[in-house]
């Protein structure tokens, strides 16, 4: 697995919970790819494809529709563990350069000779992908997957944090019911049956989180499915928290980041690093990484451009074309770390003395910017997530 690791606690640098808004729908905001049908137990790679697509958004305003496939060819294993750590810091390329192939995404699954749910007959299994498909998709890249966070089923504080700052995170559920599923039209995730109420959970499944809503009657999560338009809500459904707390498939959530390969090949460093302390009350460029002056909400710049909270509801902040989670405004050092940190709406900016994240001057930093303003560590470097 490549997590990025967050360097501050995420309780001492959060948002105020009262800042976050009450409802949170990717659809409403055009982000949202598309809606998939999965032929075969390829969940991970619906969802994880599904999560690259909307991630995609953040930096163009138009999801990517990318190859379930290529995602799918890389590791074949029935796991969202094996579907990040196989696909991080790789390229992406789009879904009609190798379209769904069900009988062939399920022919590089494992051969059960005694399962009873072992592939029905004429379907083969055990057969390697194609290699040379593979590179050939790898020459026509659209995006790099940069890094993929990891959260604890437990955090679903940070869960709301990450789908209000324009996330979506993609999760594993064993739920005995997805009543929905054959009910077009249908809005909710029923959960448990009712007239089996004891039943047991189904087999493990991988979604798509895309937005919650916080009601009287509890908090609810926006399912983005991956069984086709004609389940539930033309392919979405919202589930209760109760539900993820209780039929949780795993003990992890997943966020994958991507950067336009236009965007990779124009950074410094793609892939996060640090840099000299800037001189003054100079901080680095939250893309170039060069020394700018900050903006005057105390936000560092972001490829030279400063933050519009005006237009945006409060607790929010404008810097690429859209309202996201502004960073919580304030200064302050985590003592385990030696790390400092300045932020305003826009970003934050960290300072490290050497010797401390691989600080190899006498002081040492870099820039975060809004909603991505945490700074997290990599087996590739530094890098920053929401």
């Amino acid at each position: 697995m490549h997590p990025a690791t967050v360097v501050i606690p995420y309780e001492r640098m959060r948002p105020p919970i009262e800042q976050l808004p009450k409802i949170v729908d990717h659809r409403a905001d055009g982000t949202e790819g598309p809606v998939r049908k999965q032929g075969g137990s390829q969940c991970t790679a619906f969802a994880f494809t599904s999560a690259l697509d909307h991630a995609y958004a953040r930096w163009t305003g138009v999801p990517g529709a990318f190859s379930v496939m290529q995602v799918w060819a890389r590791y074949h294993k029935h796991e969202e563990h094996r579907a990040a750590n196989s696909n991080v810091s790789d390229f992406i390329a789009n879904e009609s350069d190798w379209p769904y192939d069900s009988k062939l995404a399920r022919s590089w699954g494992t051969c059960h000779a005694n399962d009873p749910k072992k592939p029905t007959p004429g379907i083969d299994c055990g057969k390697p992908p194609d290699e040379a498909k593979l590179q050939d998709l790898e020459s026509r890249p659209v995006a790099m997957i940069t890094k993929v966070e990891l959260l604890p089923t437990s955090e679903l504080s940070v869960l709301r944090e990450k789908l209000a700052a324009g996330q979506d995170v993609a999760v594993s559920v064993k739920l005995p019911s997805f009543a929905v599923a054959g009910d077009p039209g249908s809005k909710y995730v029923v959960g448990i049956p009712t007239n089996d109420p004891g039943r047991r959970g189904r087999a493990t499944h991988q979604v798509l989180l895309a937005g919650y809503a916080m009601t009287p009657n509890g908090t609810y999560y926006l399912v983005h499915n991956s069984w086709g338009e004609k389940w539930g809500d033309s392919g979405y459904a919202w589930l209760h928290e109760d539900f993820l707390k209780a039929f949780w498939g795993d003990k992890i959530m997943v966020i994958p980041y991507v950067e336009p390969v236009q965007v990779a090949n124009a950074r410094a460093d793609a892939k996060g690093g640090l840099s000299r302390q800037c001189d003054g009350d100079q901080v680095p460029d939250s893309i170039s990484g060069l020394c700018a002056g900050k903006c005057s909400d105390g936000s560092p710049r972001h490829n030279d451009v400063c933050a519009n909270g005006s237009d945006c509801p409060r607790g929010q902040v404008n810097l690429t074309g859209e309202c996201l989670l502004a960073s919580p405004t304030g200064s302050g050092l985590d003592p385990q770390s030696g790390v400092k940190w300045a932020c305003g709406p826009g970003g934050c900016a960290y300072t490290m003395p050497r010797g401390t994240l691989n600080c190899a001057q006498d002081q040492c930093a870099v820039s975060c910017p809004s909603p991505d303003f945490r700074l997290a560590t990599t087996p590739h470097g530094f890098g920053c997530v929401d």
